[in-house]
């Protein structure tokens, strides 16, 4: 069992060995908040750390939860809200002309994993085949050991291996109906 004081270390080493695992070029950028903090941060501060993430990474896509956080988790469903408000000042600069996504759901995953989903997060307008790499998910979300959820999606992702990943893209608005089937479309 993991203290509680350890825990936050825990779970940056997990990330940083996610990020490993999936051979990202960039560390993780933290924003020095421990777990389960982010519903309680200043909002104003939160945005203006994330701000300046953008501006430093300069991302041409920017995805995030939904408002319900893909599962209600308070973490996410706060960063939901500070990711979108930061989007909205990134966004204004005139050498950016990114997207905003958020993680979505099938009604399939939906119904056979029975999440509380409605839109944005149960409307997905981007589709991505991502075939072996699915493997390579499941193996990722096992690596968050400290977490009891990322377990269980693994499992269901094994139990389910749709081999797709969902999101609702917000910015630039798509048309009702219109199913992309990469991010760069």
């Amino acid at each position: 069992k993991i203290r509680r004081e350890d825990l936050d270390a825990v779970r940056e080493e997990e990330l940083r060995r996610v990020s490993r695992h999936y051979r990202l070029e960039r560390s993780p950028l933290f924003l020095g908040y421990n777990d389960q903090e982010l519903a309680v941060v200043n909002h104003e501060e939160g945005v203006r750390k994330i701000i300046n993430v953008m501006f430093h990474v300069k991302p041409t896509a920017v995805i995030t939860h939904g408002p319900k956080g893909l599962g209600g988790h308070p973490d996410h469903i706060a960063l939901h809200f500070l990711v979108r408000d930061a989007f909205s000042h990134y966004k204004k600069s005139p050498t950016h002309a990114p997207r905003l996504l958020y993680a979505a759901a099938s009604q399939d995953i939906i119904e056979a994993w029975d999440i509380d989903l409605d839109s944005p997060e149960a409307s997905p307008h981007v589709v991505i085949e991502v075939g072996s790499y699915w493997e390579t998910k499941i193996e990722a979300l096992k690596l968050y050991a400290s977490q009891e959820d990322a377990q269980d999606v693994a499992a269901q992702c094994q139990a389910m291996p749709l081999r797709r990943e969902y999101f609702h893209q917000v910015e630039p608005t798509v048309d009702h109906g219109v199913v992309l089937q990469d991010l760069w479309s």
